[in-house]
Parts: structure tokens; sequence; C-alpha cells
């Protein structure tokens, strides 16, 4: 799996982008669910987006992807990606049912996924926006319940070849007793992805 690399700063200032985004998704998933929902991003890269279906489990495993068109200073698109198994769990913890309850998705659980990636994208990038001066915000999200390799090339033909790079933050929701682990792609263009760095050293006084 290649890593294209981050430098300490700039990890450092993108995983206080991940902790602000999802100090606020949780607050709102917590409201959402009506009971505690804490978020935590234990570990973020930078990767080719070709390596995105070994970060989510290779081409055949079924997932849920919520995505968002990015608009404003940065180019390019937000993905929420959960393997399926994991995506119906977090169906039962929102919606409050016993865990191991929903096997296919309602029209209401689909409505459900849709939200939490919504807050999940729109978190992150109101994070990225406030913490890195910019002006970024979603467009408005669609579900696709699909194998890895169909998400994939769906990402392609969207991103088109604007986008070689992703920054991948690794999410962990726990409600108790209950954690999963989901993936948040951001995608964006190489300017895009030039601006992000340069904003991230003016903040560390670099230039």
């Amino acid at each position: 799996m290649a890593d294209t690399g981050l430098s300490d700063f700039e990890k450092d200032a993108l995983k206080e982008v991940g902790n602000i985004g999802s100090s606020h998704a949780a607050t709102a998933l917590s409201q959402m669910a009506n009971r505690r929902v804490d978020i935590t991003v234990p570990d973020l890269k930078l990767i080719p987006i070709e390596d995105f279906l070994d970060e989510v489990g290779g081409t055949d495993q079924l997932v849920a992807g919520v995505y968002s068109k990015i608009q404003g200073d940065l180019s390019g698109g937000m993905l929420a990606v959960f393997p399926m198994v994991t995506a119906l769990v977090l169906v039962d913890m929102l919606m409050g049912r016993p865990f191991g309850s929903t096997e296919t998705l309602s029209e209401m659980d689909s409505s459900a996924l849709v939200e939490v990636g919504n807050i999940l994208t729109s978190t992150f990038l109101s994070a990225t926006s406030d913490f890195l001066d910019l002006s970024v915000f979603p467009s408005p999200p669609q579900l696709a319940c699909d194998m890895a390799g169909s998400l994939l090339q769906f990402l392609v033909i969207e991103l088109g070849e604007h986008a070689d790079n992703a920054i991948l933050f690794q999410t962990n929701l726990s409600m108790s007793p209950t954690k999963v682990t989901g993936h948040l792609f951001l995608c964006i263009d190489p300017t895009s992805l030039d601006t992000v760095f340069t904003k991230i050293k003016e903040k560390v006084g670099m230039i």
C-alpha cells in the first residue's frame, strides 16, 4: 500500500482539523441519536486515490458511501465510507435498536446514513474552512450502497483526472458499548492540495 507521506507539521495540522471536525460531528450525532456519541480520528494519511480499495477492504467489499462535492476555495469531493455490516450496526446505534436488528436498509435507514455522512463531511469541511481560513462547503450528499470497486469507479468519473491523492481520516464512532470504524476521504485536485499545505505553512509561520 503506497503512502505519499506527510511532513510532521502537515500531519499535525490535519490531525487538528480532524479533531475539531470529529468533536463537532460527535455533538451533532449525539443530538440526532439522543445519546452520547464519541468520535476519534486515530490515524490520517495522504494516499494515492487508487489505494482507496486497499483501505476499505478490496474491490468486492460491500460498502455504504456518502459523497459530497466540494465547492468554494477547494475543488473535489469528500466521501464517508463504512463497510455495509458496519453501516447496519451504525443504523442500529442511531435508531436505538438492539444491535444486529437491521439486516437491510429501509428508506428511513438510508436517510439516517445520509445524515451521518452529511454531518461528518460538513463538520470536517467546516473545520478545514475555519482552521485554514478557507471558504469551503459541501453540495447535498448522495448515498451509494455498492461494491467498493464500483464506488472507486464513481470517484474516478466524478473527479475526472483532477484528483490524484486523497487525505484519509480514519474515524471511530462509539456509542457505549459499541464502536464502529469508517473512513473519510478528502479528494481534492493538486492545486487545492497545494492550497491546503500553503495554508498550513502560514498557520505555523513557515511562510
